[in-house]
């Protein structure tokens, strides 16, 4: 299966590209983004809350989602439909907030 054309949001961008048998991948660029995560980790949210039958996991990346399905549950194509809507716009909107402080010590009673 050929992977889909680059389908452009209001301030993101992606393509679907089929990863074997049982997996797609949703591709939002090709770099090491902040940005680029934060739909990742925004689509992986959605995909998580639809609940969609037949989705065993889904795998984020920096710049990319791999979801994990089982075909004898839903095609490739259901699937690739239900994703589309799925994906958001911006970040923005999803992006939970907190910050972690995670204290570290280094040599001495600490280190060897």
């Amino acid at each position: 299966m050929k992977p889909s054309k680059r389908q452009t949001g209001a301030t993101s961008s992606f393509r679907i590209l089929q990863a074997g048998d049982q997996a797609l991948v949703v591709e939002f660029g090709d770099a090491i983004d902040a940005g680029l995560n934060g739909l990742v980790q925004a689509l992986d949210r959605r995909v998580a809350a639809a609940g969609i039958d037949g989705v065993i996991e889904a795998v984020p990346t920096y710049r990319s989602l791999m979801i994990v399905y089982d075909p004898l549950r839903i095609g490739s194509a259901a699937l690739r439909k239900r994703i589309e809507k799925l994906v958001p716009k911006s970040a923005a909107a999803d992006a939970p907030t907190r910050r972690w402080t995670i204290p570290v010590a280094y040599g001495g009673a600490h280190g060897l």
